[in-house]
Formats: structure tokens, C-alpha cells, sequence
């Protein structure tokens, strides 16, 4: 409200000059204003002053009439005398009164009662001090508001009610990109995505129904680089609001937020999916073993509700044996203990009576070091079972048959010695009884592995290390006249053969053994005959070694000796096992084969 001229506070009269106004009009007529009168005369002094106009100079009217107002109130003096130069000006000054001090909105006018010189002064004072003080106040919230509202991570947008937008913080070019210049004035709707913009015109729509309604949503908005972000929206209407008129909407950008959740909804749902159609029933439960969660595979296996199961003891569920609690109780114990257990198997019975056999591995849930409860996967396995079972009983059948052909194999290989040894008893001719004895002694080697593997607990190999032992005291006591004076020496690792490489490595054995024994001490000489069997883990063959220290083999009878049957028969064999024969040089006789690895499995 400004100051009034002085026109308003003296009445206007043709005929009056304001000296006769002066002296002769009381001051009744300005005595009921707020507003601080005073009559100065040209020299400065007081001629009259209203009761307003007391209160500032501290004394009465009576007082301080006639006196200069220097020296009642040198500070207000001061202040009218500064623009004595000006015939009116109205202006603030600043008064201190004790240790306050007031702010007044002064006018100053020259009253002429025809002469220049002797023109008076009216000075009329307001106090403006509390509006001075409100507008600092408003100001103040106005710069706060403004540094909130421009540093705000929100971006606040002002709309009208069709949409237009009146006004955008400096969080839009931050978030956005975009200048407040290039939006405002423009319709909203440009902005979001074309299937958001409903989203938009439904909240304006809800907001426009009443006062101080807010409505919430989320939409995306198009940045300056073209790229669309989610932003989370509030919008409130004050259109009634006579410092803004238009609906705020507060604006976040939750981008990263939605991305996550979108992902974690992912996560959920394929997890969702994988523990409903799962074909394994999976359950947790906590440190006092009450279940916590069941798949819904419990229903298919065991015909439960997990809404049946869940919340209750797993030790007293329906489903386990009477017999079985206390192992089950050790079982999760040991899980809670912090070890992982794996394919335990478990006798269950179904809601409808049946035996389900299944197969249970767990794990201890920890959070923070701190191991709250325990999950496990079951699977059904009876099917399984009743497979291995009868494979078990299946391979068992087989292994009974298997043991009864290597029986009867032996058996009849016995019975074609027994008969070569009764037709040798009609033979008088030397040459032709050894070629007998060598021959029975040939099907005893294989009978004797058909035995061996008759008594072994694996049918497809033997331990040939063994073998060789056995095969050895047999050949001595074959020929025990001539080998009366000889020691048999053995050294064989152990070497697991299966019967196809078996079978020629004994008859190979059996021919050079029988050779030694034969012809290698004339004359009842003493000897050693070896036999031995090297494993060579880094080498590609097993070496086969038969030797003596006898009489040797002759220069003149080396081709005599090579070309033998028995010899023959030695590299014919060595050839089905992928092996070569080497004779030995020096004294005696010593004769090496090596053969594949290929051709036999280890213990």
C-alpha cells in the first residue's frame, strides 16, 4: 500500500493559504491515521505534529512544538533534509529506536503561503518495518524453495490442465538432457512413449476431479539422445493454487530400478517355474526341522499337499517308516551340523500305502556365516531300483553260467588229457609219446586258466602273475624225470589278463618252459629254469621273459632250433597278441616276448 499525498490528509479550499491552515486548523483531522505527521517551517522547526508522530519523537506535541527537529530527532532530520532540493520525494528511511530498528516509508511536500522562501514541509511516515520484513521472509523461502527445487534429484514439472507445461526444473536436463527452454510451452504427451501416454492423460484426468488429489504412475519418457526412461510420477493438483495454477508432477527416474525388477520378476518366475514342474520334490525347513517349503511334486510322488506338509515336524510327516525316524533325524542333523549330504536312500510310503524307494541329498542354507536351516532335493528312484535289481539278478544268472561253461571247458579239456594219456600207453615209440605229452600238456595251460577263472570273482581276467606260478609246477611235474635236478625260479608282477590274451601268453609259456626242461640239462645236469612277467607302466608293452642256464643253444643248431614246431607255435602266438619274440645271446638260452598293453587291462 504506498504512501498518500499530503492532499488526502489536508482538505483542499480555494480560499485558504496554508499559513492561515497552519495556525488556525486544529490537527483533529489527521489524528486518527497510522500514518506519522509532522509540519515543519522553513528553518526546520516544528509547527505541529499528530499523536502517531509523538510516539516516534518520544515527547508531546507541546513539547517539541517550536523547536528544531535536529534537536528532538537528529536521525529523522537528516533524513528529511537530504533531498532539500526536491519540492516533493517520497521515500524508506531507516530509524533506530533503542535496539530496534524501523523501517518507514516517508513523503515530504513544501506547503507556500505565497512566498517561496517561507514555504513549510510535510513529512508523512508509515511503518513498513513488518511488510519490509515479510517481504525479506518471502524472498528468503523463494531462494530456498528455488536451491531445493533446481538441486532436487526429482525432476518437478508444472502442467496446465491440458497438458501444456508451464515449468520444468534443472533436474530434466541432468536426468534428460533437455533444456527447460526446449519443453516448456509444449504439450507433455510429445514426451512419453505413445503407449504411456494414456497413463499420463488418466492422471491428469484424476487430478482435474478435485483439490490436492494425487494420482501416481509410472511411464517413459523419451531423453534427448532418443533413449527411453522409466520414470515414477506423482502428480498433484493446485490448479487452485493462486502462486502456481497447474497440476505438479514429481518425476523420478527409476530406469536401473525398473531394469532389476524387471529381471528379478524374471528370476522369479523362471525359478517359480522350475521348483512347480520340477521333477524331483524339493523341500527346506529350519533349525527345529519344520518344514518351511515343498514342491509341488510332493502331490505327484507321494500324493501330499505341500499345504498338508508345510508348517509341521518333518520327523512325524506320514510318509516315513516307523523304523526310519531316528536315522532320518541324524540325517538332517549332520546337514545342520554344516555337512553336505549326498544320495542317501530312504524307504517312503504314499498316501495310498506304496513303498517308494528314493534318493536324498541336502545342504545347510547359511546367512552370514550362520547356517539357518537346511534344503534337499529327493528323487523317486524306485523304478530305478527294481531296473537295478534285476540287472543285479540278471549279471548273477550270468556270472552262475559263465562259471559253469568255464567248469566244463576245464572239465573237458581234462577228459581229452585223460584220453591222450591212455593212447599214449599203446605208443612205444618215443618220439611219437613225447609229441603226446606235449600235447596234454598244451590243453592243461588252458584248462588251467578255465579254472582260474571258474574261482575268480571277476570271469572276464585272471591274475597271470599267479597263473604263471601254477602253470610253472605243473610243467615241472609233466617232466619231473627230467627236471629232477632243476629249480624253478619265478618272478611275475601282478598282471590282470583277460582270457583272449590269457590263453596264447600260457601257451607261449608252457612251450618255452617245456623246451627248457627238456633238453636244457642233459645228462642230469642242475639248473634254474625263470619265468618272468615285468610291468613297465611307462613303457607300451609287457615283456614276457622264459630262460635257463643250461647247455645253450648250439651255432650249428640255431636254424635246427627256429625252425621247431614249438618255436613256430611261439611266434604264431606272439603275432596274435601284437608281439615279438627276441633271442637272447650268452650262456643258456633266453628268449623275450613283448607284447601290446593294448591287450590288457590292469588291476
Amino acid at each position: 500500500m504506498a504512501i498518500l499525498p499530503v492532499a488526502d490528509y489536508i482538505p483542499s479550499t480555494k480560499v485558504m493559504d496554508a499559513a492561515a491552515l497552519l495556525h488556525n486548523t486544529p490537527m483533529d483531522w489527521v489524528e486518527g491515521t497510522q500514518e506519522c505527521i509532522l509540519v515543519l517551517d522553513s528553518c526546520g522547526a516544528i509547527l505541529a505534529l499528530n499523536q502517531a508522530a509523538e510516539r516516534i519523537l518520544g515527547q508531546t506535541s507541546n513539547a517539541v512544538n517550536g523547536q528544531p527537529l535536529s534537536a528532538i530527532h537528529p536521525q529523522l532530520a537528516r533524513q528529511i533534509s537530504r533531498r532539500e532540493d526536491e519540492a516533493d520525494f517520497v521515500h524508506e528511511i531507516r530509524l533506530d529506536e533503542a535496539d530496534e530498528s524501523r523501517v518507514f516509508e516517508i513523503s515530504v511536500s513544501r506547503l507556500s503561503a505565497g512566498n517561496e522562501q517561507n514555504a513549510h514541509q510535510i513529512a508523512v511516515l508509515r511503518n513498513v518495518t513488518e511488510r519490509i520484513q515479510q517481504e525479506a521472509q518471502l524472498r528468503s523461502s523463494e531462494a530456498y524453495y528455488r536451491v531445493l527445487t533446481e538441486n532436487s534429484t526429482d525432476i518437478i514439472i508444472i502442467v496446465s490442465g491440458d497438458g501444456t507445461i508451464l515449468y520444468v526444473s534443472s533436474a530434466l536436463e541432468r536426468i534428460l538432457g533437455r533444456t527447460s527452454a526446449e519443453v516448456v510451452s509444449t504439450n507433455a504427451l510429445e514426451f512419453f512413449h505413445p503407449e504411456d501416454g494414456d497413463k499420463l492423460m488418466a492422471s491428469l484426468a484424476e487430478s482435474l476431479q478435485a483439490a490436492n488429489i494425487s494420482s501416481a504412475f509410472s511411464a517413459r519418457i523419451r531423453n534427448q539422445a532418443g533413449q527411453w526412461r522409466v520414470l515414477e510420477c506423482v502428480a498433484n493438483n493446485l490448479l487452485d493454487n493462486s502462486a502456481l495454477k497447474g497440476i505438479v508432477i514429481n518425476a523420478r527416474d527409476i530406469t536401473e530400478r525398473a531394469e532389476a525388477e524387471a529381471a528379478l520378476r524374471d528370476s522369479e518366475e523362471r525359478y517359480r517355474l522350475h521348483f512347480s514342474n520340477v521333477g524331483d520334490v524339493i523341500f527346506s525347513c529350519d533349525t527345529r526341522l519344520n518344514l518351511q517349503t515343498a514342491s509341488p511334486s510332493f502331490e505327484r510322488h507321494l500324493g501330499y499337499k505341500p499345504e498338508e506338509l508345510v508348517g509341521r515336524s518333518l520327523l512325524e510327516l506320514p510318509f516315513w517308516m516307523p523304523d526310519q525316524r531316528e536315522p532320518v533325524r541324524m540325517f538332517f542333523q549332520d546337514i545342520l551340523g554344516g555337512t553336505t549330504v549326498a544320495h542317501q536312500q530312504q524307504q517312503l510310503f504314499s498316501r495310498c500305502g506304496t513303498a517308494k524307494t528314493v534318493e536324498i541329498s541336502g545342504n545347510p542354507v547359511s546367512r552370514e556365516g550362520q547356517i539357518i536351516g537346511v534344503i534337499c532335493v529327493a528323487r523317486d528312484i524306485t523304478e530305478r531300483k527294481k531296473a537295478e535289481d534285476q540287472v543285479k539278478a540278471s549279471l548273477q544268472e550270468k556270472e552262475i553260467l559263465l562259471k559253469e561253461i568255464h567248469h566244463r571247458v576245464k572239465n573237458n579239456l581234462q577228459i581229452i588229457c585223460s584220453l591222450l594219456n591212455l593212447q599214449s600207453n599203446t605208443i612205444d615209440d618215443p618220439q611219437s609219446l613225447a609229441q603226446f605229452q606235449d600235447s596234454q600238456n598244451r590243453i592243461r595251460s588252458m584248462a588251467l586258466i578255465h579254472e582260474r577263472l571258474y574261482r575268480s570273482n571277476d570271469l572276464g581276467r585272471i591274475d597271470f602273475g599267479a597263473y604263471l606260478s601254477d602253470l610253472a609246477a605243473s610243467l615241472v611235474q609233466a617232466y619231473r624225470r627230467q627236471a629232477q635236478n632243476t629249480r624253478l625260479a619265478v618272478k611275475a608282477d601282478s598282471v590282470m589278463l583277460d582270457i583272449d590274451t590269457a590263453i596264447p601268453c600260457g601257451l607261449i609259456v608252457n612251450e618255452l618252459v617245456s623246451n627248457a626242461l627238456k633238453h636244457a640239462f642233459p645228462d642230469g645236469r642242475t639248473g634254474t629254469v625263470g619265468v618272468e612277467l615285468r610291468d613297465d607302466p611307462a613303457a607300451e608293452h609287457y615283456s614276457l621273459v622264459v630262460w635257463d642256464d643250461g647247455v645253450g643253444i648250439a651255432a650249428d643248431r640255431i636254424d635246427q632250433f627256429t625252425s621247431s614246431l614249438g618255436l613256430q607255435l611261439v611266434h604264431s602266438l606272439a603275432h596274435q597278441l601284437d608281439g615279438t619274440v627276441e633271442l637272447g645271446s650268452g650262456s643258456g638260452t633266453r628268449l623275450e616276448i613283448k607284447f601290446a598293453r593294448r591287450s590288457v587291462k590292469e588291476v
